[in-house]
């Protein structure tokens, strides 16, 4: 019961407020109707007072509130949410305080109103007929009917807060049996509907058409747009507007009295796209193979606005944020990840993934490594034209295979660390149909000495596992015979992490430890013009029982022939003895002479001392 304070000395007056109206007509109507029906007890001080445009039906005075509270529960009864009990400083606001028409008992009390109030409804939170102490606050304070928010001077109200403050008497006659009957026989009828209020959204206007054809038929308030933001005004706050709210074609989507469904939809709210697809174009939602969870349940507003939106498309909220809202998981991993993929970083997951359907799998733009191609065209460039091709490229997975489209904690989006990650395919017994990869695993197992990159880890730092116009998908060119003409070019891979003067320098004390006093073994086995011992005779690749990545087991291959290789390491030196020369042996301090004329292999002779 919201009241005023009181001034000191003054008793407070209080009255019933049962209904508001803009006109003279409908008020008239809701009073002789009241007057029909109230006892006789309960008519007392029942009267139509006017405030300039503003036309209040009240009933009842007393210093008392108990008192009016019979009258309070009739006029609740027969006027649902149109019932407010004021209190007033002194009972000449009540008497003399206003100008009454001539239908009830103060008819004769005439007074000009000391402020003019615009027409609207109030709540419940300031009295109608007193002298408000701000406009702007009063106004503020109200909850406007008609007038935009420009001349209320506040945005109007949200739907919730709206009641319908004895704004319309009852219409019962519309609901009639043989007439309007249907429109509440729904499961959740329109507010004004529910509470019999047509004139709510109707005016008086002659229809022919009617089947009264009468003058005074009931037709919409203007523009439906209008009309409906009066009582929904917060649907249009985003920058982007649904075309149909724009147009002010609610009825589109709502139904306007009605519905079995939320919302007043047509159509249930568990299958919303059934009302989505009468605009847009099925095949272009849901035309597809793979469907997104929210289309296939038909839940459209789980990812857009119905009305407005700050965001493109009328997303509820930025893209990134609102794909997360589901995939939790990806959203926890992208917190601690160290490698992101561009897209993902950037918010901008429909980059890869349509948001609606896909005849790819996971609502892929394009099937495997066409999606990626679509970014990456070096790869794409280098797989096409590569001499040799990598194999994994091939599977099922493409480059899934080998990367996370999303994150990774390993470089280059790997899904493990790259020696693991090879090793899943080069091992023996690999399940790769049609594809039988080397089986590296099985040469790094149990040996003591692994090459450089493979002991980072490092397959990359030799082999490209995108192609390669190189064999073995080396990242360089590297001699791989046994025999080979001296060409420097040849041992590339070698040189990106060795000195070239391994096989430049004759002599040298600091070129290589592999040396006789000052003379360059490298250069002696190497740099011959026809037949030069290459790199791969002598060291193994990837791992070794043996120092230096020489193998005194696996040896060297020459055809079908197995060449073994016995190497010893001493404090200054070494001694080699291979099945292709006699034992030889070094010294870096004090050169052995190794200077045997000849030393016979069959037919053929090696002279080492002129190194030819």
């Amino acid at each position: 019961m919201p009241c005023r304070q009181a001034r000191a000395g003054e008793k407070l007056i209080y009255t019933i407020q049962a209904a508001s109206f803009k006109g003279p007509k409908d008020a008239t109507r809701l009073y002789k109707w009241l007057k029909a029906k109230l006892p006789p007890a309960n008519r007392q001080y029942l009267r139509l007072e006017q405030i300039d445009a503003f036309f209040t039906i009240r009933a009842g005075k007393s210093r008392d509130a108990k008192s009016l509270k019979t009258t309070l529960a009739l006029i609740k009864k027969m006027i649902p949410s149109s019932h407010i009990m004021r209190a007033y400083y002194r009972e000449a606001r009540i008497i003399t305080g206003v100008k009454t028409q001539d239908l009830g008992p103060e008819a004769a009390k005439t007074h000009k109103n000391p402020q003019i109030i615009p027409t609207a409804i109030q709540t419940a939170r300031t009295p109608p007929s007193l002298p408000p102490p701000n406009s702007k606050k009063f106004i503020t304070d109200m909850l406007a009917e008609y007038l935009p928010s420009t001349e209320t001077g506040n945005a109007i109200l949200r739907q919730e807060a709206r009641k319908l403050n004895a704004r319309t008497a009852p219409s019962p006659g519309c609901l009639a049996a043989n007439c309007h009957a249907g429109v509440i026989k729904v499961k959740r009828p329109h507010l004004p509907v529910q509470e019999a209020r047509c004139a709510a959204c109707h005016k008086m206007k002659k229809n022919i058409h009617h089947p009264s054809g009468g003058k005074n038929d009931f037709m919409p308030f203007g523009s439906i747009k209008k009309m409906c933001a009066k009582c929904h005004p917060d649907t249009k706050t985003g920058k982007i507007i649904h075309t149909p709210f724009k147009e002010g074609k609610c009825l589109i989507c709502h139904l306007p009295h009605g519905s079995d469904n939320k919302f007043l939809l047509p159509t249930p709210d568990d299958d919303q796209k059934k009302l989505c697809l009468s605009c847009h174009k099925q095949d272009k939602i849901t035309g597809f193979k793979n469907m997104h969870g929210p289309v296939g349940l038909g839940a459209c507003t789980f990812c857009h606005s119905p009305h407005s939106s700050n965001q493109p498309k009328l997303l509820r909220r930025p893209s990134k944020e609102l794909c997360l809202d589901c995939h939790q998981n990806i959203k926890k991993d992208l917190a601690v990840m160290p490698d992101i993929h561009a897209p993902v970083k950037e918010g901008d997951c429909l980059t890869c993934h349509l948001p609606h359907g896909s005849a790819s799998p996971n609502l892929l733009h394009k099937k495997g490594e066409k999606l990626c191609f679509t970014c990456h065209e070096n790869i794409q460039d280098k797989m096409k034209h590569a001499h040799t091709k990598h194999g994994a490229l091939y599977l099922d997975k493409q480059c899934a295979t080998c990367h996370n489209p999303h994150f990774s904690k390993f470089k280059n989006l790997l899904i493990k660390q790259q020696e693991p990650l090879c090793l899943s395919c080069h091992r023996r017994g690999a399940d790769i149909p049609g594809f039988r990869p080397p089986d590296i695993a099985s040469q790094l197992k149990g040996e003591a000495y692994l090459h450089g990159p493979i002991r980072k880890g490092k397959c990359a730092g030799c082999h490209d596992p995108h192609g390669s116009n190189n064999k073995k998908l080396l990242v360089a060119p590297m001699v791989t015979s046994f025999y080979a003409p001296y060409n420097l070019k040849e041992y590339s891979l070698c040189f990106k992490c060795h000195d070239s003067k391994l096989l430049t320098e004759r002599e040298t004390t600091t070129s290589t430890r592999f040396r006789n006093g000052n003379r360059n073994l490298h250069f002696l086995h190497v740099a011959k013009e026809f037949k030069g011992r290459t790199c791969k005779t002598c060291h193994q690749t990837h791992a070794s029982d043996g120092p230096m990545l020489i193998s005194s087991t696996r040896g060297a291959k020459f055809g079908s022939w197995h060449i073994s290789i016995a190497y010893t390491i001493t404090k200054n030196g070494g001694s080699c003895t291979p099945s292709c020369h006699r034992k030889m042996t070094y010294n870096r301090v004090k050169a052995h002479d190794n200077s045997a004329k000849a030393v016979k292999y069959g037919k053929y002779y090696v002279d080492y001392k002129s190194n030819k």
